[in-house]
C-alpha cells in the first residue's frame, strides 16, 4: 500500500504472509522531505525466525520488531 498524505509525506506499507511456515512480516514506512533532507522513520513486526529467502549475505536485518530512523541528504 502506498498513501500520499500530502505533498512531502507518504506512508507505505507491506504485509507479506507466508503460507509455508504460517508468518505474517509486516513493514510500516513514513517518509517526509525537507528541502535538502528526507526523513524516513520505518517500523517492522516479524518473527524472530526470518525464514523468507533473500539475495545474497543479508543476514537478518528486519526480524523482531523494531524501529529505525534514516536521515537522507540530498544535494
Amino acid at each position: 500500500m502506498s498513501y500520499p498524505m500530502g505533498i512531502i509525506d507518504k506512508l507505505n506499507g507491506i504485509v507479506y504472509y507466508d503460507w509455508k511456515n504460517k508468518a505474517t512480516y509486516n513493514f510500516l514506512n513514513w517518509n517526509h522531505d525537507f528541502k535538502y533532507i528526507s526523513l524516513y522513520l520505518m517500523g517492522y513486526w516479524n518473527p524472530k525466525n526470518f525464514l523468507l529467502p533473500q539475495q545474497g549475505n543479508m543476514g537478518n536485518s528486519y526480524t523482531g520488531q523494531g524501529i529505525q530512523l534514516m536521515l537522507v541528504y540530498n544535494y
